[in-house]
């Protein structure tokens, strides 16, 4: 599949990245060849293959997923460790609305 240096410029544009002819280049080739191999994997068989859902599919929601025995975790349920940073969000962030982060609007 090809991808131009224009698309890869527009793109960065949109961006707000600034690249040089060098950079166009190496982006344009890396690009290419990723959307190659993407394409590629069209022409795999997956008759008789089960769609996941997640990447994580089991039952258990993940409870039992061995981890890294040389990483140490907190006991804490995943995404608990927000809430002890929630105050602090906002007073790197910014602008805020409420609880929210405003970011600039990205299209039309």
């Amino acid at each position: 599949m090809a991808i131009s240096k224009q698309e890869i410029k527009a793109v960065a544009d949109l961006a707000r990245l600034e690249l040089s002819e060098q950079d166009l280049d190496k982006y344009t080739s890396e690009l290419d060849k990723i959307l190659t191999y993407i394409q590629s994997l069209e022409k795999v068989d997956t008759k008789g293959v089960e769609p996941l859902v997640h990447a994580d599919d089991s039952k258990d929601g993940g409870a039992q997923t061995p981890t890294r025995s040389d990483i140490e975790y907190s006991e804490q349920a995943s995404g608990e460790w927000i809430n002890e940073f929630r105050e602090d969000f906002p007073k790197i962030a910014p602008q805020t609305e409420g609880r929210f982060f405003k970011v600039p609007q990205m299209g039309k």
